[in-house]
């Protein structure tokens, strides 16, 4: 536009801006959603979850974004449903290698040590959980989100999975109400900051369970819950690293702990 306005000018010719091609298409929304965070004094939290379901107002279009993850060796697709209130894996193509390796595994321990109950903390919307139901005889799974109950439940009865239930208490709260004692898989993807001393301790203290799978976003946060891990009561049978963000310093890791 500058470089055309210069040429009129030295044509001696008053220079017009020229005008920007404009996009005629309408803006077309998915939905839309109001959030309030009551706090008096924000933090690095966005959203707040304190007040439950209060915070949110849906005001048009669908409430979810449904998506699936490509697994192949799963007999029928599960529909994930994502609103804006709960958290979805960034990469959810490359996480989908990390569930599919937690499927093979799975299908390991079953045949090696018969039919297995599974519980599933910091589970989210049901992102691994719902992806590992048709090989178990029952999931629990759990968050402390309360939006992630409805999603969890909607993908579950559209899938018409029988086995499968959702708590909406934190990992913590788990703990304090034996919900972890009849497992014999359990699932954990915590935050950054990693799993809590109470859960560390809780899970070093199981009699049932056998295989221990945790998906970790915080290295540091892994290394550290490692040590706990294996100088009680675990060994570690095997970990990879992900990349779902090529170009940064960020890696998620999947592991596979067993009793020693």
């Amino acid at each position: 536009v500058f470089d055309g306005m210069a040429r009129k000018r030295r044509r001696g010719t008053k220079a017009q801006p020229e005008s920007p091609q404009t996009n005629t298409k309408p803006l077309q929304l998915h939905s839309l959603w109001v959030h309030f965070n009551h706090a008096s004094k924000h933090s690095n939290a966005i959203f707040d979850i304190s007040n439950g379901t209060e915070t949110w107002k849906h005001i048009h279009g669908p409430k979810y974004i449904k998506e699936t993850l490509s697994l192949n060796q799963q007999p029928k697709p599960i529909q994930l449903h994502f609103p804006p209130n709960v958290f979805r894996q960034a990469n959810l193509d490359a996480f989908t290698k990390i569930v599919a390796t937690i499927r093979l595994r799975l299908q390991q321990f079953i045949n090696d040590h018969g039919p297995a109950t599974a519980l599933e903390l910091y589970g989210g919307v049901g992102t691994i959980g719902l992806n590992l139901a048709d090989l178990v005889l029952t999931l629990t799974s759990s968050d402390e989100n309360p939006h992630n109950k409805d999603c969890f439940e909607q993908s579950a009865q559209e899938a018409d999975l029988q086995c499968v239930s959702y708590e909406s208490k934190n990992a913590v709260a788990m703990v304090r109400s034996n919900a972890l004692d009849n497992a014999d898989v359990i699932l954990v993807d915590p935050p950054r900051k990693g799993l809590e001393d109470e859960v560390c301790h809780a899970l070093c203290q199981l009699k049932n369970a056998k295989l221990l799978v945790y998906v970790s976003c915080g290295f540091d946060a892994f290394q550290r819950d490692y040590h706990s891990l294996t100088a009680k009561a675990f060994k570690i049978e095997h970990a990879e690293g992900h990349v779902l963000f090529p170009g940064s310093d960020a890696i998620e890791t999947l592991s596979f702990f067993i009793k020693k």
